[in-house]
């Protein structure tokens, strides 16, 4: 039995689950795939066991080379943009048929020092991470004094170098390189410079929200006074310290003030957008800005029409949490920008003999698959046959062989990212779900197409299948589930009553129900033959991000954004509530194929599993995936 997680940078901590099985993971967030074993093996592409372990690393990298995958945020995990109101007046943002061709790569800063991989809250008080006083010909600044605009850390600086020579990578003709006013930008800004052969220009509208609440917005209002535009470093003192910096560039992008509000914040970005585009037609350049900023800057070029927005709606963008260093590359196709690229792979690897790692009773790295282009977003299991099935943002479907640690083949044809993937256990049937309003259905053994489905007014968001009724559900932001036969893709019943996107689908070890999750909280089941609602399961306080019946049908596991996981009786009655992840979205649950242990993900970064017989009690285990982002998928393969 392997328990497959998704995490975004590849790191595993030592846990404790039961020695006897095999462990695995699986990057759902990145484009490879990891298998862990408490046998100590690492296991490459040719299945050649080696005596190493893979540790993460700050320094050192694997075989010479450094990672570099691009990597979207998964559209599945996030709500749908804010909807989109009439234009008036041109108060909505127009895109432009002549921006063909251009493009905008958006860079969030490196580490900084008071991050808690870093120096952490009192990093001022650790001699390692304090700076030198600063001089300048009109003012000196004392360390004390740029709590408000920290620099970056060590790391940072690396997150920013491989960051800058990424770009070098891409062929793109970069003509500018813009940086927020924050001093750990304008470092990021440098390292990017330095690789681009470029100088930055310093854009005041690039900075993050400033809002009341907001630690670097507050510390500077104590300072400075409330609705005050930030003394930052200057181009001018930038230069006397030896920046890369245009001191000829003259800012004409609205103010940012300190505590601003959300809907003035948006406006601003917008506004600073609308500049740049407009004072430099046809170009393609780099923002070096903040996960918030760069954000809103995705959401303008990719949702012109949308006019205002709010705290709640920036808190869950797609882009809002990206790791230090995250490239977002967004091309603009005519009239419509396209985001087609998310780079999360800011990590450096290194092979650790296994004499010199630490003992541990937990699980230990065995191998890294790669192959996709773009995040992997959602992975399913054949039954006892080693085979796993991956789906991407880079539009295909992979077909792995586990036990080679290889790759059998890709499907591509989809024409968007590919969201959701199920494989049935029976036939080896495998369905896909996609952003481009289709489902489809594949031949794992062929890899070819077998059948395109439709049926659902957007995007695609999550499928199921169920061998024993010959029938694929499918769920979608249009509020609905599509039940199908398999594999004729024959409508048998559509699925009515969620208020909003359905993000979650799982059918009972039998197949005569399913269940689904939904953004409006609810869990529904469903009789699949008289195509019937049988109960709504309320409880959740939050968005259903899984659901999975037991291998017997006894019960029903769900997570949500309420940090909890909770099981239910198939007659919908509350068994259990666990604070799985405090404070933290969980992303996936899935039960061992033995019913005996429920593992889940979430964005704390942390991979749980649990006791699924006591219903309660701490985690059995606990996998820190890494400290950037979170882990996105979790699953058990069955027996092999």
């Amino acid at each position: 039995m392997r328990l497959f997680f998704g995490m975004p940078d590849g790191s595993t901590k030592r846990g404790t689950p039961d020695p006897d099985q095999l462990i695995g993971a699986f990057i759902a967030s990145r484009p490879w795939l990891q298998i862990l074993s408490s046998s100590g093996h690492q296991y490459l592409l040719d299945g050649t066991p080696l005596d190493t372990t893979i540790r993460f690393s700050d320094a050192g990298i694997c075989d010479g080379a450094t990672i570099q995958v691009v990597a979207p945020t998964p559209a599945i995990l996030c709500p749908a943009p804010p909807e989109a109101e009439e234009a008036d007046d041109g108060a909505a943002w127009t895109n432009s048929a002549a921006d063909e061709g251009r493009t905008v790569s958006i860079v969030r800063h490196g580490e900084r020092v008071n991050m808690s991989s870093a120096g952490g809250k009192k990093w001022m008080e650790k001699e390692e991470w304090r700076f030198d006083q600063l001089e300048f010909d009109q003012r000196s600044m004392l360390c004390d004094e740029m709590d408000w605009n920290v620099p970056l850390s060590l790391r940072g600086a690396k997150d920013a170098q491989q960051a800058g020579r990424r770009l070098a990578l891409t062929g793109v003709g970069y003509t500018h390189v813009f940086s927020s006013p924050a001093w750990r930008c304008q470092q990021t800004a440098q390292h990017i410079c330095e690789a681009l052969g470029l100088k930055f220009k310093v854009v005041a509208g690039l900075y993050e929200c400033l809002m009341e609440g907001n630690g670097f917005a507050d510390r500077a209002a104590k300072r400075f006074g409330k609705k005050k535009a930030p003394p930052w470093l200057t181009p001018q003192e930038l230069a006397q310290m030896g920046y890369l910096v245009d001191t000829d560039f003259v800012d004409q992008s609205p103010p940012t003030l300190i505590h601003e509000d959300v809907p003035t914040f948006f406006q601003r970005v917008k506004g600073t957008m609308r500049w740049l585009l407009s004072e430099y037609p046809g170009c393609s350049f780099v923002v070096a800005a903040h996960c918030s900023s760069g954000a809103v800057m995705r959401l303008i070029l990719t949702h012109p029409s949308v006019k205002e927005l709010s705290e709640t709606q920036l808190a869950f963008l797609p882009g809002v949490k990206v790791i230090p260093g995250s490239i977002t590359t967004i091309t603009s196709t005519g009239p419509d920008w396209v985001c087609h690229e998310l780079d999360d792979s800011q990590f450096e690897w290194e092979a650790i003999p296994h004499s010199q790692s630490e003992p541990t009773n937990g699980p230990r790295l065995l191998a890294r698959v790669t192959g996709h282009l773009s995040a992997v977003l959602c992975l399913a299991a054949g039954n006892n046959n080693g085979i796993l099935v991956s789906a991407s943002s880079d539009k295909t479907l992979r077909v792995w062989d586990l036990l080679q640690c290889k790759c059998l083949g890709n499907m591509t044809e989809h024409d968007q990212g590919v969201l959701g993937c199920a494989i049935c256990p029976e036939t080896g049937v495998v369905i896909s779900a996609s952003s481009d309003n289709s489902a489809r259905l594949w031949s794992s053994d062929t890899l070819a197409q077998v059948k395109v489905l439709g049926g659902h007014e957007g995007p695609v968001t999550v499928c199921a299948i169920s061998g024993r009724k010959r029938l694929a559900a499918t769920g979608s932001v249009d509020k609905t589930v599509l039940l199908l036969r398999v594999p004729e893709g024959e409508e048998h019943a559509h699925l009515k009553g969620h208020t909003k996107a359905v993000r979650a689908l799982s059918f009972s070890h039998t197949g005569d129900v399913l269940a689904s999750g939904s953004d409006d909280g609810t869990i529904r089941t469903w009789n699949v033959d008289t195509k019937t609602c049988i109960r709504v399961i309320e409880g959740h306080s939050a968005p259903v991000t899984g659901v999975r019946f037991s291998p017997k049908g006894g019960l029903l596991c769900s997570c949500s954004a309420d940090s909890t996981i909770r099981f239910w009786s198939v007659r919908g009655e509350s068994q259990s509530v666990l604070l799985a992840h405090p404070s933290s979205r969980v992303r996936s649950v899935s039960f061992s194929p033995d019913g005996r242990f429920v593992v889940s993900c979430a964005d704390d970064c942390q991979s749980k599993l649990w006791d699924a017989k006591r219903l309660g009690g701490s985690a059995l285990a606990v996998l820190d995936c890494g400290k950037h982002t979170a882990t996105s998928a979790v699953f058990f393969t069955p027996d092999m």
